[in-house]
């Protein structure tokens, strides 16, 4: 198992943030991934549209599991005025799940606590990645687009913000398409619109977009 992780961070502390994580499994058995969030319920992007709807029979402080539907894009609601998006650029066509879980406010040891998670779960039949955008977000702020191109080994993000470019995979490669170009491992672009261009290299590598390129010889 090998995680490759890139933090996408803004130059306020309050603007455009998220992660990309690909997890490489190999040995030829089935795994699972999974990521908890301190949130109200899980479910697909067309599901949480209608956000008091979908919350009626939110489970609460009860323990919960069930199937999610087929897609690559989920929301978990917030308990503290935040969401997540989840996108899922690998694996596609496997099952998702979801449990909620936590501490009984009842229980003797901790009768004034109470802390109820969702998780969601992924799952690969063999060898594979587990390539995922997790990306916070303000309930009345825009739900960005995600599209996943070069060969799977990119994941961009749109919004009116601008566009970024996030280009991960396990092993030396290169990506292609009309807004970059990436040679490597690791790297990322953001570019956030009025002038604002970013490009940066997590590992030996090049990456190039509207004429400019970043080239870096480390390991």
């Amino acid at each position: 198992w090998q995680r490759q992780l890139i933090s996408v961070k803004d130059d306020a502390p309050d603007g455009v943030g998220y992660l990309i994580l690909r997890d490489t499994v190999l040995g030829g058995q089935a795994s699972q991934w999974h990521f908890w969030t301190l949130s109200e319920k899980i479910g697909a992007a067309s599901q949480v549209a209608e956000r008091a709807k979908f919350l009626a029979d939110a489970p609460g402080d009860k323990i919960a599991a069930r199937s999610l539907l087929k897609g690559d894009r989920f929301t978990a609601l917030g308990q503290f005025g935040m969401d997540l998006e989840y996108y899922i650029a690998s694996p596609s066509g496997t099952p998702r799940h979801t449990l909620r879980y936590g501490l009984n406010p009842q229980a003797a040891d901790v009768p004034k606590f109470s802390e109820y998670q969702d998780l969601l779960q992924l799952t690969l039949p063999g060898d594979g990645s587990y390539f995922v955008a997790l990306f916070p977000r303000k309930p009345d702020e825009e739900v960005p687009r995600f599209v996943t191109s070069g060969g799977g080994r990119v994941i961009s993000i749109k919004a009116k913000w601008g566009i970024d470019h996030v280009f991960l995979c396990k092993n030396h490669s290169e990506a292609k398409g009309a807004e970059y170009a990436f040679v490597g491992t690791a790297a990322s672009i953001q570019n956030r619109g009025a002038g604002s261009l970013l490009l940066a290299l997590g590992a030996e590598g090049t990456v190039a977009t509207k004429g400019f390129s970043l080239t870096a010889p480390f390991g």
